[in-house]
């Protein structure tokens, strides 16, 4: 284990930050800017250069380079802390969890709650400690105003559905190519997008779509003063029926938005196999060679979709174009599947550079009835980063979990075990924050036919 260290105040609350990697920035800057408590951050990062360009103008934070394998290591630094957030990818969120609650120390993650996590929760109630996770953007934010306008309306209203969507997409001044997309958060995850599928409930009856259907069943949502986009439907939304309590609805669904025209370009990419991450590629290839293997006579992009047998529009056409994928550019040494290659394309061509903004988007639609007439709200928010660096994506992942580190350590009090931001208690106090920071829902109403 390598320690880049300054000098630190024994006095000081400590918090242990694992990950230094896209979303850690808006989180260390809240906590190493708030003036409320003494605080010094530790930032563990398998790359000390990137624990340490987040911790370089904090004097009490600490730069910690550690293979989280290394279990001794690993323990002795949770031992040292106050409070653990783990920003590492979800499958390494239990080894931390683990000693966590061995050593009575809270957890923050903003990752859907695994099996492994789950195991964790008689011990975490025994030991008298929380392990919160789903508290980033989607999940997190999607939770926490949702819940937050369903308590509300179920104290006076029949609620019959409920629909909430999440995106985030490239700011419109910043939006300069054909996508309207530019890779904010793991590349990976944008890749294999609907992968697993969409299952929803729609007029009391639960439709469930294969990955080739997905993009294939979209929806025009709009927002206030920017207008209309899509949204695809995002893996299980049925699970939400029993976190949020929406007994005897008719229609509950999840979907990913994005700019139109975004879904039917990407489905003629899966269809082609373009996606696909279990295929195996050689990287003596050109890019013109994957892209036709063992598909004698296509040379260009007219040729490839003939040969699956696909039509496009214009529109479809003008994005796969963009992606340039019959260059004669060698594919990279380090590809083994064609999502291997795409994402390394995307990486490329959808990169936001320094100046250029991202933008959040969330809706919620609430579907009830009151006093005999039918009623349809919508709960809209947008938000824009300040950079490439400082970006939206950014900001709400990193925030609520930094809000409810800063407040556990100021007294806030929180369940012991295993939970996601669905209770008042905690859901309130942080969306009341994040209002501060701009994180505001505009609400609009209307009668139901």
């Amino acid at each position: 284990m390598a320690l880049h260290q300054k000098n630190l105040l024994g006095s000081m609350h400590k918090v242990l930050v694992f990950g230094a990697g896209r979303s850690s920035g808006a989180l260390i800057d809240y906590l190493m800017q708030q003036k409320s408590i003494p605080l010094t951050v530790s930032v563990v990062d398998q790359s000390l250069q990137l624990a340490q360009e987040k911790t370089a103008n904090y004097p009490t934070s600490q730069a910690v380079q550690l293979n989280l394998f290394d279990t001794d290591a690993r323990k002795d630094l949770i031992r040292k802390h106050d409070i653990i957030i783990s920003l590492m990818p979800p499958h390494l969120h239990h080894l931390i969890a683990k000693d966590a609650v061995e050593y009575k120390k809270h957890t923050i993650t903003a990752s859907y709650i695994s099996k492994e996590i789950e195991a964790l929760h008689d011990e975490a109630i025994s030991n008298g400690v929380m392990i919160m996770g789903e508290l980033g953007l989607d999940p997190g934010l999607d939770h926490m105003s949702a819940l937050k306008e369903i308590d509300a309306l179920r104290s006076s209203a029949k609620i019959m559905g409920f629909k909430s969507a999440t995106g985030g997409v490239v700011a419109p001044e910043s939006k300069d190519n054909p996508w309207g997309y530019k890779i904010t958060w793991n590349p990976r995850n944008v890749v294999l997008a609907g992968k697993s599928g969409a299952s929803f409930l729609e007029g009391g009856l639960v439709k469930e779509l294969p990955y080739h259907q997905v993009f294939k069943n979209v929806e025009i949502w709009n927002f206030p003063n920017l207008g209309p986009f899509e949204v695809y439907p995002n893996r299980d939304s049925l699970k939400y029926l029993d976190l949020y309590q929406l007994d005897n609805i008719q229609s509950i669904y999840r979907g990913t938005i994005r700019y139109s025209g975004f879904c039917e370009a990407w489905d003629l990419l899966l269809e082609m196999g373009v996606t696909n991450d279990e295929d195996r590629v050689e990287a003596v290839y050109s890019f013109r060679e994957w892209i036709s293997r063992n598909k004698p006579g296509v040379q260009d992009l007219k040729g490839l979709l003939e040969h699956y047998g696909l039509l496009a529009t214009q529109s479809q056409i003008k994005r796969l174009e963009y992606l340039d994928l019959f260059s004669d550019q060698p594919l990279p040494a380090t590809v083994n599947s064609s999502a291997d290659v795409l994402q390394h394309i995307l990486e490329s061509k959808w990169k936001l550079q320094p100046k250029e903004r991202d933008m959040i988007l969330m809706q919620h639609q609430f579907m009830y009835e009151l006093e005999g007439k039918q009623y349809k709200k919508e709960s809209s928010m947008s938000y824009i980063g300040q950079d490439a660096h400082d970006t939206a994506m950014s900001r709400l992942v990193g925030l609520p979990m930094g809000i409810l580190a800063l407040k556990i350590l100021q007294g806030l009090k929180v369940p012991s075990g295993v939970h996601i931001p669905n209770y008042p208690g905690i859901y309130l106090p942080l969306l009341q924050e994040l209002e501060s920071y701009g994180v505001k829902f505009d609400s609009r109403t209307s009668m139901m036919n």
